[in-house]
């Protein structure tokens, strides 16, 4: 029955993977919560789902990608972004861990947990908060489900 679970998850992520931009108006992120009501509710495909948000604005250019992980999680340290998934029924997951990606022109932090993130449920609502602003941040939800 693994096998056929693992093989399911590898088709749902093929088929219906994607990134849904949580905001489309860019919001301030701060130390004070921001509570985003959802449109249409998300929900995850895989235990792995996360959101980020595009920091180079913040964080700058980089020589390498190291020095572009490491100015990221100098700049936003573990802990230092919070998020919550909130359902319909007011079930909430928590977003506790903080990481970073980057790219040829981009870096980005990454919110998500360690723990499975749940697959069999909808998403209506997310509150944010970071211990240094994030002006003009769009959250994207990466891994979603349709």
């Amino acid at each position: 029955m693994d096998t056929l679970e693992g093989i399911g998850t590898l088709l749902k992520m093929l088929f219906f993977s994607s990134q849904t931009v949580i905001n489309p108006t860019p919001i301030n992120i701060n130390q004070s919560i921001t509570i985003i009501k959802l449109d249409k509710p998300i929900s995850a495909i895989n235990s792995g789902a996360n959101i980020q948000v595009d920091v180079t604005h913040i964080v700058g250019k980089y020589e390498n990608v190291v020095a572009g992980l490491d100015k990221i999680s100098e700049v936003y340290p573990k802990g230092c972004i919070k998020g919550q998934l909130i359902t319909a029924d007011g079930t909430v997951v928590l977003l506790n861990e903080t990481g970073g990606a980057v790219g040829q022109d981009n870096s980005y932090v990454i919110f998500h947990t360690f723990k499975p993130l749940p697959t069999d449920i909808e998403f209506s609502t997310i509150k944010v908060s970071s211990c240094n602003p994030i002006p003009k941040a769009t959250l994207v939800w990466r891994n979603s489900g349709k």
